[in-house]
């Protein structure tokens, strides 16, 4: 197989609704709730949360972070 010359895109993961966050990162939707209130990257539109898989990993590592060190 040849090597790539060109940049690889890879799409967003769009996550919606509580349960399909919770579901994806493993927790329950409680906590969907507790890490929005605690600054994470999740919208609220129309009714329902949403994030996207790689912005929302992204915080948690941060905020996981800063966390052990308080």
């Amino acid at each position: 197989m040849a090597e790539r010359d060109y940049p690889v895109a890879v799409a967003a993961e769009g996550l919606k609704g509580t349960r399909a966050i919770a579901g994806k990162f493993g927790v329950k939707p409680e906590t969907v709730r507790l890490w929005r209130r605690e600054g994470a990257p999740i919208a609220h539109v129309g009714g329902k949360y949403q994030a996207e898989y790689s912005a929302l990993m992204a915080w948690l590592v941060a905020w996981s972070k800063a966390r052990d060190l308080a």
